[in-house]
């Protein structure tokens, strides 16, 4: 019986260590599983604030456009004399087509310049010369014929 008890107990020692390292895989196994969950929570956590630092940036530069677009307005306002209460028909056509010419404000303003002495070049042009053109023209005429 003794060689059987030693044989017992052997085997009760194998299966125990058995128990025990299987025990210990499937720890281990946890452990990853839930680390790889932390690293991947940390990721996403990453992303959100890569994606919430994007969106700051988007506002302030949407914020910047709509200043630049209340500094065309005031120039619009300014070189059309526009009431300040335009109506929105107005808005909604005019200031598109203006937007649209760029989208960048450097090259806006100079469109919208552009546009105005365009505008102001389109009124009737005089059929005589004002008077003070006239006189600047004789004083012109008498040095060339003292000359």
């Amino acid at each position: 019986m003794s060689g059987n008890t030693l044989e017992l107990r052997t085997a009760l020692y194998s299966f125990v260590q058995l128990q025990d390292y299987l025990w210990t895989k499937k720890k281990v196994e946890h452990d990853i599983e839930l680390e790889d969950a932390l690293v991947d929570q940390e990721i996403v956590d990453v992303r959100a604030n890569v994606a919430e630092i994007e969106l700051d940036h988007l506002r302030a530069k949407l914020e910047e456009r709509d200043m630049e677009l209340d500094i065309l307005a005031s120039i619009l306002r300014l070189l059309f004399q526009l009431p300040l209460d335009y109506s929105s028909s107005y808005r909604s056509t005019v200031l598109p087509q203006i937007a649209l010419l760029s989208f960048h404000f450097s090259t806006i303003l100079p469109a919208i310049i552009l546009l105005f002495f365009q505008s102001s070049f389109r009124r009737p042009l005089l059929s005589s010369p004002p008077q003070e053109l006239e006189e600047q023209d004789m004083g012109f005429d008498i040095l060339n014929s003292e000359v």
